[in-house]
């Protein structure tokens, strides 16, 4: 199978990952506007917005999420750990994830788990606060 996404602004795709156990497979990246992959939609806050999405091993979407704040946010990198849950890295600007008892101020880099299903476990984010800029680049799991 095969799938195209994407409209007349900003989507990059970064990242797509696994689970060989469930055959779920997830993307992430940054888009600008609306993003709408088959029957699903999302429309950032400002500029560039975080989307992370689940398809099932047949190429159908399971699942399609977007985080961001009025600045320009992006998905690095998206892994599946040993129990088939996601984890993502991240870059933003002044945003926080849900779940996260840390304020991104400025230039941050945030960490986030993800169950199979979405629902957001965790997140974690460390910021400069506005004095300089932080960028993740890559996540491994082991």
């Amino acid at each position: 199978w095969s799938l195209a996404f994407g409209n007349s602004c900003h989507e990059q795709l970064n990242s797509i990952d696994a689970d060989p156990a469930s055959g779920i497979i997830y993307v992430t990246g940054s888009f600008y506007n609306t993003l709408t992959i088959a029957s699903k939609s999302v429309t950032s806050n400002g500029a560039t917005d975080i989307f992370i999405a689940a398809f099932n091993e047949s190429g159908n979407i399971l699942w399609l999420q977007s985080f961001g704040g009025t600045g320009s946010d992006e998905g690095v990198k998206c892994v599946v750990d040993i129990n088939g849950n996601l984890v993502l890295v991240a870059n933003t600007n002044a945003y926080q994830f849900p779940n996260s008892d840390q304020v991104a101020n400025g230039s941050a880099v945030c960490i986030a788990k993800f169950s199979n299903t979405g629902s957001i476990f965790w997140s974690v984010c460390e910021s400069v606060n506005n004095s300089g800029n932080v960028k993740v680049l890559d996540l491994f799991s082991d």
